[in-house]
């Protein structure tokens, strides 16, 4: 028989092993923001691929700098002009320079680059009195990555700093592990779609809309049923079926109490389902479930879209993280001091919402009132747990 009310570190380390990266594809390097690596990428060339200018400027050769290095003004007669694009490198002479544009390549024997907006320029002539540093305003090849050097590890989401480096070094697709579908299921016999007639009873259902949002956020591919599913057995059995068809994953909301009408555990069963736990040692949450049939997770969630979405943040997105290939699939709690006032006494842990707030120049934590939105720069989950001194919180999207 599955364990009762589990803590939820526990919950956790119950479901990653079912949490396993999908297939691989390679896509085009412009479409892979946001992407997981499927594999290490690394850099075929050196980065900077030669040796150019950092400014627009002038090229000055090693005799010259040393005259320079003298304190002695020095008269540079203007020979030739190094653009970027250019293929071929010129060669600078002693008493000449070369007019050099950013990202040019550097013209062999130039000590240094003085920037076009200290020097004087008389006739065709570059008059320069001040001290050049050798080396200055020059970008050396691979001075950034070596060839053969690691751009980004198996497993890191692929940020735009990534994408860009990889572009730089000639590579046109990547290895990143496929979007994961994810099945998403309301249940209740009360709920109606936004946009229809409501009857007195009846609510709208905006939980298809907040996990939608949540797991595009987290950058899986939802999809599910057109409808809410009503407080049927039948009904709630069939769309399980038709998820685990479908998905890697289904989320079903509603239904996760041990009323008449709370359908959710039962359907499991007659499904076949291999309960990994019920129940989580928290509020809210207490009546929440996940389940395994034919290597797909079931996790069944509140009905409330507060509650639901605080399990989300800190039970299911570690998970679906994994399920992405991410590495660092793990949330990562902060400590934080929270005001006395909103300090609760519960004899049970709480997970509540909450926001982030600069006092007294110390990042401190507050509890949102039930109906408040947060104003707070960041948003948080606050961790209300009375057999510990301290104070986490988790950073909510």
């Amino acid at each position: 028989m599955p364990e009762k009310a589990i803590s939820l570190e526990t919950a956790l380390s119950k479901c990653l092993p079912y949490s396993i990266p999908g297939d691989r594809e390679f896509i085009p390097i412009e479409h892979a923001l946001r992407r997981v690596a499927a594999e290490d990428i690394y850099t075929p060339v050196d980065l900077p691929l030669f040796t150019h200018s950092k400014v627009d400027g002038f090229a000055v050769h090693a005799s010259d700098l040393n005259k320079l290095l003298l304190g002695k003004e020095t008269r540079l007669a203007i020979a030739d002009t190094a653009a970027a694009g250019d293929l071929s490198p010129l060669t600078l002479k002693p008493g000449q320079t070369i007019r050099i544009m950013t990202g040019a390549m550097i013209p062999d024997k130039t000590a240094a680059v003085i920037k076009k907006e200290n020097v004087r320029i008389v006739n065709d002539e570059v008059c320069i009195n001040q001290e050049v540093k050798p080396g200055i305003n020059i970008q050396n090849r691979g001075d950034f990555l070596k060839m053969g050097e690691r751009i980004v590890a198996a497993g890191e989401v692929l940020g735009i700093n990534h994408t860009e480096i990889i572009a730089s070094a000639g590579l046109s697709q990547v290895s990143v592990f496929t979007i994961p579908p994810v099945y998403v299921i309301n249940t209740g016999s009360e709920l109606v779609l936004p946009g229809e007639n409501r009857l007195d009873g009846q609510v709208f259902a905006s939980n298809k809309t907040l996990f939608y949002s949540l797991l595009k956020a987290v950058g899986c591919h939802p999809l599910g049923a057109g409808r809410p599913v009503k407080d049927k057995i039948d009904a709630i059995i069939q769309e399980l079926y038709e998820g685990i068809k479908k998905s890697r994953v289904i989320i079903i909301s509603g239904g996760t109490a041990e009323g008449q009408y709370d359908l959710v555990q039962s359907a499991f069963q007659q499904i076949g389902a291999s309960i990994i736990f019920e129940g989580l040692d928290l509020k809210p949450g207490r009546h929440t479930s996940a389940a395994e049939k034919d290597g797909i997770l079931l996790f069944n969630l509140p009905g409330s879209p507060g509650a639901g979405y605080i399990i989300f943040e800190i039970l299911v997105k570690p998970w679906l993280r994994k399920l992405k290939g991410i590495s660092a699939y793990q949330n990562k709690w902060i400590e934080l001091p929270i005001e006395q006032h909103d300090r609760f006494v519960t004899d049970q842990r709480m997970m509540v919402k909450g926001g982030a707030e600069i006092k007294n120049g110390q990042l401190t934590a507050r509890v949102m009132n039930k109906g408040q939105n947060s104003d707070s720069f960041l948003k948080l989950i606050i961790d209300l747990d009375p057999a510990s001194s301290t104070i986490k919180a988790l950073i909510a999207d």
